[in-house]
């Protein structure tokens, strides 16, 4: 699997991040969202994304990617792209899924 930023717009250059560090399976949920978080946040300063005091805005994300002509491509399709409460109320399924995604390629 790989975790990309796709563009559609032709004028901005597009993105395909590949991860390939390997998981380690017995991570508890906080250590898989904290690497998750990192991964993301390092993927939204590739494309100089704004981000307030390294905040990842969970619950906006998608919407402010496609506002700035981004899209994100490859997500796990269980796991929920957006809600209101972040990514710590995701089950550790998801997380898990979510992490695997972004860190295998």
């Amino acid at each position: 699997r790989t975790a990309e930023f796709g563009c559609n717009d032709a004028v901005r250059r597009c993105h395909d991040l590949r991860f390939n560090a390997a998981p380690d399976g017995d991570l508890r949920k906080r250590h898989k969202i904290a690497k998750i978080k990192k991964i993301l946040i390092d993927m939204l300063r590739e494309i100089d994304f704004p981000l307030h005091n390294r905040y990842l805005p969970w619950s906006t994300l998608e919407g402010d990617l496609q506002k700035r002509g981004y899209k994100i491509t490859n997500w796990p399709s269980r796991v929920p792209r957006e809600n209101d409460k972040g990514i710590n109320t995701l089950s550790a399924g998801h997380v898990h899924e979510l992490y695997v995604a972004l860190t295998q390629a």
